[in-house]
Formats: structure tokens, C-alpha cells, sequence
């Protein structure tokens, strides 16, 4: 959020993070608890904010701390044709196989890895995952779709006034890699692709308004279908008595 929203509000987990760093569902998880646990010792409510849905599950649903990474049976996994790979998922974990599409290779291949080192199948082992023990109000806020993406793009444009093509430069310059955690932040890998000659810059900006407006569509529809959730058309009442409706 920019500067004076933080100034006036108490903001946690926000600028924190080194952009070499890696930081999982589970570490968020982890570090989201002790937050929410010292809000609410201080006699006030912790508000979560966002739209990540692995995030927002780690805590209202819960996620399974599964083995490390073994970089050996994960390349064996990888020279697998992909077709071959999600037939094998489907004969030891139908239930991922059917959840997750044939070309996400990646997350065929940690289902895969999961079931071998473990013996049990991912999907097993996410209902065994236990929610945090709060009681969680879940508030959707919607838009209407064609106001939403004029917003989106009016905010790319924002962050590229303020500094954003500086910022990934400085990071270029002290060795960004996909090694990095911040590495497929969406803004961050199309300018470095403008930055080593492989896009125009207007391509480059264009492409980060697309791939906000596609992941903010995906953020939607998955809102939409979780359970027992309040959703709220912010369009449809002023902030003031949008505010008020949902601290009530």
C-alpha cells in the first residue's frame, strides 16, 4: 500500500522481505500467526488483506508442511513426456490428478515427489492439514470487471511514474536471477526482459497490465466459489458505508 495508508494504519508483512529471499505458504503461515496472535493481545482486531489464494488457504484451511525437494527425483520426474506424467498422478492421487491441469508441470511433479518420499498422496495429506485455530469472517470485495481492469491498468501506469523501471534496474544490477524469490513477481520479470533487449518497453508495461488483469480474474472467480463468504459489490455503496457494513 503507498505511504501515507501505511502512516495512518498499522501495516505487518509489508517490505520485509529481502527480493533474494524465498518465502513460502507455509512461511507466511507461520510468521501471519504470530502477528494475528499480538493484534489480538493488544485488544484489537487483525484484519488480512489480500488475494493470493494459497496464502489465504494456509490460514482459513490449512497446509501441509510436505518433504523438501529432492532435486534428483524431481529431474527424473521433468524428462517424463507431460501426458505420461499426469497418467501416473492419476493412478497413485486421482483427486489431484482431476484438480490439477495436464500442462502445470510443476505442481504434477510435487504431487508426484510428495507421493514417493511420503508414500501418501498430496491430496491425503492436505486434509490432514489443520486451520489456524481463529475464527475467520471472510469478506469478498467485487467489481465489476470492466471498472476493475480500468483501475488495474490506471495503477501499472502509477507504479511505472513512481519508480518501478528504476527499481528493477537496481535489482538487475545486483544480479536478479530466477533464483531469487521475487523473481516471478508480476513487474518484475517483464521489465528485466526490457531491460536485457528482449522487449520493447511499451511491451514490457502492456505485458504487466495483462497478466494483472489475468490474475485478478483468476483471484475473482476463486473468491467467488470459497465457502461462507460475504460478498460485498463495493460498487454499489460508498466507501464510508462499505467501510461501516463490514466493521459491523
Amino acid at each position: 500500500p503507498p505511504g501515507p495508508y501505511r502512516e495512518e494504519l498499522p501495516y505487518h508483512l509489508i517490505n520485509f522481505l529481502d527480493p533474494r529471499e524465498r518465502f513460502s505458504a507455509m512461511d507466511f503461515r507461520e510468521r501471519t500467526e504470530e502477528v494475528i496472535r499480538g493484534v489480538d493481545e493488544r485488544g484489537n482486531t487483525p484484519v488480512v488483506v489480500g488475494g493470493s489464494r494459497l496464502y489465504i488457504l494456509a490460514l482459513i484451511q490449512g497446509i501441509f508442511e510436505g518433504p523438501e525437494a529432492d532435486e534428483e527425483l524431481r529431474e527424473k520426474l521433468r524428462n517424463v513426456p507431460g501426458d505420461k506424467l499426469h497418467e501416473r498422478l492419476e493412478g497413485v492421487d486421482p483427486e489431484s490428478a482431476e484438480k490439477i491441469h495436464p500442462n502445470d508441470t510443476k505442481r504434477v511433479v510435487r504431487a508426484l515427489e510428495v507421493y514417493e518420499l511420503t508414500g501418501k498422496p498430496i491430496s491425503q495429506l492436505k486434509e490432514e492439514a489443520e486451520p489456524l485455530p481463529f475464527r475467520f469472517k471472510k469478506i469478498g470485495l467485487n467489481r465489476p470487471r470492466k471498472d476493475l481492469y480500468r483501475r488495474i491498468n490506471g495503477r501499472v501506469d502509477e507504479m511505472m511514474e513512481e519508480g518501478l523501471l528504476e527499481e528493477v534496474n537496481s535489482l538487475v544490477e545486483e544480479g536478479f536471477c530466477p533464483d531469487w524469490g521475487a523473481w516471478n513477481t508480476i513487474g518484475y520479470k517483464e521489465l528485466y526482459q526490457h531491460l536485457t533487449g528482449d522487449k520493447k518497453f511499451s511491451e514490457a508495461v502492456e505485458d504487466i497490465k495483462t497478466n494483472t488483469r489475468h490474475l485478478a480474474k483468476y483471484q475473482q472467480n476463486w473468491m467467488e466459489k470459497l465457502d461462507d463468504i460475504q460478498l460485498e459489490e463495493i460498487n454499489k455503496l460508498n466507501p464510508a458505508k462499505l467501510r461501516e457494513k463490514i466493521v459491523n
